[in-house]
């Protein structure tokens, strides 16, 4: 947890955050959000739940003899965003959260669906090359379930979210070269393929972590 300590807060007469009101924020998720829409440079937030006060915060290099309180660079320092066992991830040039968390040991496509279910998620969608880049910052070159498959009716791929299909303009983004192919007519699950950074279809019986995905509470005062 950080505290004033270890950041330089930004006053209104900060040019980032000028043009902005913070207070009377409704809840840490709004003020997350704010902080992401409204200051690109910043890497946090203080959030008074009394007030509605929302601060966000720019952190310093770290002080002699202090314990490190730098986020990896590029990332935000969040707390309490998302659900338990879910960490917060930013996609879209920092504008959009996700919440996810994987399902491990590896495992078969049907049964990491089932543990994301019932976790209150779905195997996580990425319509948008933005998402595939936040998804390849995740897998760290492993590879993962994610919700797209055409179990149903083959070489039509739909997506666990919201059920919807995926679209030429996605699967050309998403999908790694002479991909999907439905090789040996067995391949009706996709996952994706961390040493390659696109999406790739395979047997759903095989095994892999799951890459699960919810979305943050939504936000009901900017």
């Amino acid at each position: 947890m950080f505290t004033q300590e270890d950041a330089v807060i930004l006053t209104a007469a900060d040019s980032c955050v000028a043009h902005f009101d913070w207070n009377q924020i409704s809840s840490e998720v709004s003020c997350a959000r704010k902080t992401i829409n409204s200051c690109p440079a910043c890497r946090g937030f203080l959030f008074d739940a009394v007030s509605g006060l929302c601060v966000p915060l720019i952190w310093l290099h770290q002080r002699p003899g202090a314990a490190s309180v730098l986020p990896p660079a590029g990332q935000l320092f969040f707390t309490d965003v998302c659900p338990k066992g879910f960490q917060v991830a930013v996609y879209g040039n920092r504008t959009q959260l996700a919440c996810v968390k994987m399902i491990t040991p590896a495992t078969t496509y049907g049964h990491a669906t089932s543990v994301c279910i019932d976790s209150g998620g779905h195997l996580a969608s990425m319509k948008t090359v933005e998402k595939l880049a936040m998804v390849d910052s995740l897998a760290l070159g492993r590879q993962l379930w994610i919700g797209l498959d055409d179990q149903v009716d083959e070489g039509v791929y739909i997506w666990q979210e919201d059920g919807s299909q995926l679209t030429d303009i996605e699967m050309a983004d998403l999908f790694d070269d002479n991909e999907p192919n439905n090789w040996r007519g067995r391949e009706d699950c996709v996952h994706f393929r961390g040493n390659r950074g696109r999406l790739n279809d395979e047997p759903c019986w095989s095994k892999k972590i799951g890459l699960c995905e919810m979305s943050p509470p939504p936000q009901t005062n900017c």
